[in-house]
């Protein structure tokens, strides 16, 4: 009578009479502990949770859905308040004693601090390269502690957001961190195996500051990217794509895709897209613009002629899909799922058939196609640590295709996304994991190098450049193919898309200003800075 399928996490109510539990089937069950029973059932509800907490009292449940937080009445079984800000899954949650506020960990890399009742954040916290896995407030309240895939403990002054200290003897990702009873020292967890306790200072001082390490590269200090133009757009910027010749940029935001002619610089033509559109992407040879709109039961796709700037065929396919693909051939490949086991299946856009099933993913899946579109990559989200896969694609479309696993396993974020050079010979994760992908099909990913973790990337192996946008607000500059850093700039905001034309050296990044987070529901507005490549530093491969 329980849950269909996996349950993905629990929470114990603050008197120990209750158990919440979210599973793989989109319900949260209220159980009653002494007889068993549920007592509430809420389904569908959420789509896809990955931590639950009780707020003191009880009476309401926050639950990371995804990247947003639902604030759930427990006696109406209502959401009472949504929670948007985060720009990537929401991993970890915990309630402040008085339970006005909330703490919210993602994998964008951020701790936020809410404010309950309005469904404002009060503050962000920003340090972590990478997502954030732990977190908990201090007994007195006035710090927090928060633990991440980047190996770091870190101590914050809650009202400042000021980093009063950070911890690094950990080797792997850290999944649990808190403080004694008395506040006076922390302990953390991490997948090296090891249990570490840190002493603080004396309850009621301050501690001091640490101090960040100096950065090695001679690049520093950092220098100010001015760009040369800004395009304003309405609505948060969801995917930028170039034509092959860089004349044309297509900018999808909200449920409208524009173009703009970079010949002559202007605005030319806007096309409604599908309710629900996520991601627009482009086929490899820029004849095809795919609108995808993933679902709970189904997904849309909708076919665009870039050529003619005109909406072709829509597909409905059945299945709790997260991302699609295109090819060359009029083929578009769409990875499983928002919490459910779904196949790979490969879709004819001209007729709307399912050619092929590649095999099952459990839970989100992030694909992109190798440069000669023989390799299909996935990224796995599931119970254990992701894991990157190379399907090589058979001949036979109905085959079913060879599968490579990376040693690099654990080493992306769980869900992580990744880009592939346009070349072909490295794989890059959005947690700083550089892999080598062998000619030889034979062979594994191998790791090749580290980067910092980044929102958006740039690459131009042409030009031996590699280009980062990181949530500090900075672009990071590496040589190729060997990925040393040779630059850091500052942006005039956080870069979080971005695209490449390396013919014309001109660079598009879609920005925004993180202070304009601070509302329930806000957005940042679409701007896209337009920068040219001789304003960096010279790059040689």
């Amino acid at each position: 009578e329980g849950h269909e399928g996996l349950v993905l996490c629990l929470a114990w109510s603050p008197d120990g009479k209750h158990i919440l539990s979210a599973g793989i089937d989109h319900s949260l069950l209220l159980w009653e502990v002494e007889t068993g029973k549920i007592v509430r059932r809420l389904d569908d509800q959420a789509n896809f949770v990955n931590a639950l907490a009780f707020s003191p009292d009880g009476e309401l449940a926050a639950v990371a859905d995804d990247r947003l937080v639902l604030i759930l009445d427990l006696k109406t079984g209502k959401i009472r308040r949504t929670l948007d800000g985060h720009t990537a899954a929401v991993t970890c949650l915990a309630w402040s004693a008085e339970g006005k506020s909330l703490l919210s960990g993602g994998d964008d890399g951020s701790a936020r601090l809410w404010q309950v009742s309005s469904g404002r954040i009060e503050r962000s916290y920003l340090g972590h390269q990478g997502p954030v896995k732990c977190l908990a407030f201090s007994p007195d309240g006035r710090t927090l502690l928060t633990g991440g895939a980047d190996q770091t403990l870190r101590l914050w002054e809650l009202s400042s957001g000021k980093e009063l200290k950070k911890f690094t003897r950990h080797s792997e990702t850290l999944v649990a961190g808190m403080f004694s009873p008395d506040g006076q020292s922390t302990l953390s967890g991490s997948r090296d195996a090891a249990v570490l306790t840190w002493p603080l200072v004396r309850k009621g001082s301050t501690p001091p500051p640490e101090k960040d390490p100096p950065t090695v590269t001679p690049e520093e200090p950092r220098k100010e990217l001015r760009p040369v133009r800004v395009l304003s757009i309405e609505g948060t910027v969801g995917s930028l794509n170039l034509s092959a010749n860089g004349r044309w940029l297509y900018v999808h935001a909200g449920d409208r895709l524009k173009r703009w002619d970079a010949q002559a610089e202007r605005w030319a033509g806007e096309l409604e897209l599908p309710a629900g559109t996520e991601t627009v992407q482009l086929s490899p040879d820029g004849k095809v613009l795919l609108a995808f709109a993933p679902g709970k039961t189904s997904a849309r796709v909708q076919v665009i002629d870039a050529a003619k700037w005109s909406m072709g065929k829509a597909w409905t396919v059945a299945g709790a899909y997260f991302d699609a693909v295109l090819d060359d051939r009029g083929r578009a490949y769409l990875g499983g799922g928002r919490g459910e086991w779904t196949d790979v299946a490969v879709l004819d856009l001209a007729t709307g058939r399912v050619l092929n099933r590649l095999g099952g993913v459990w839970a989100r899946s992030f694909l992109r196609l190798s440069a000669d579109q023989k390799r299909l990559y996935h990224a796995t989200q599931g119970v254990n640590p992701s894991s990157l896969e190379a399907l090589v694609l058979p001949e036979d479309r109905q085959e079913k295709p060879r599968v490579y696993r990376s040693p690099a396993r654990g080493k992306l974020p769980l869900g992580g996304e990744f880009v592939v050079t346009t070349d072909g010979k490295f794989l890059v994760s959005k947690s700083g994991t550089v892999l080598k992908s062998s000619t030889d099909a034979e062979e594994d990913l191998t790791p090749a190098a580290t980067v910092e973790p980044f929102l958006a990337s740039a690459l131009a192996p042409e030009r031996g450049l590699a280009l980062f946008c990181t949530e500090q607000g900075t672009l990071r500059q590496y040589s190729y193919p060997d990925f040393r850093l040779r630059a850091i700039y500052r942006l005039p905001g956080v870069g979080y898309q971005a695209a490449l034309d390396a013919r014309s050296a001109t660079l598009y990044i879609a920005t925004f200003d993180p202070r304009s987070l601070t509302a329930r529901g806000s957005r940042p507005r679409g701007e896209i800075a337009v920068f040219a490549l001789k304003n960096l530093e010279t790059a040689k491969p």
